[in-house]
């Protein structure tokens, strides 16, 4: 899943961010094997990235 808005920001310049979802399922099961939460904030021409992920697994 992916969104991407626009960002007005108060000294009149503009920008936008992205906020990318994944996630996969464990194979043969139905719960969650890993998730990435990936942010993407353009403005004035650069880019910054955050990401996290999470996993889960048996012990």
């Amino acid at each position: 899943m992916n969104e991407t808005r626009a960002l007005a920001l108060p000294d009149g310049t503009a920008g936008e961010f992205e906020l990318a979802h994944a996630a996969r399922t464990t194979p043969g099961a139905t719960w969650l094997e890993r998730a990435e939460r990936r942010v993407t904030t353009r403005l004035a021409g650069s880019e910054k990235f955050s990401s996290e992920t999470w996993s889960l697994a048996e012990t």
